[in-house]
């Protein structure tokens, strides 16, 4: 069985993608500080997908729960990078 994680490198690798296209730039202090991770976020994720506004959420062990929008808005104005492998437990 193999098992692949973006973090384990680059996503993106074309110089003409977007410099935001690579969740390891979406958590910066500049862009936490800014307020501009929830755009950023809201651009490739679809947080809201579902019935309910809410979303799928893989963690790393390879369940998945649901997850609901707001929390996800949360997360990202708090600056807490769910996308990082091995991040930990979100903030409650």
């Amino acid at each position: 069985m193999e098992w692949l994680e973006h973090n384990g490198g680059p996503l993106v690798v074309d110089p003409a993608s977007p410099p935001d296209m690579n969740p390891e730039t979406w958590f910066t202090t500049t862009n936490i500080t800014a307020g501009l991770v929830l755009p950023i976020v809201d651009k490739y994720i679809a947080r809201s997908r579902h019935i309910g506004d809410t979303a799928n959420y893989l963690f790393l062990d390879g369940h998945i729960e649901i997850i609901e929008s707001k929390v996800i808005e949360g997360w990202a104005e708090s600056g807490f990078n769910f996308t990082e492998a091995g991040a930990g437990l979100p903030p409650h």
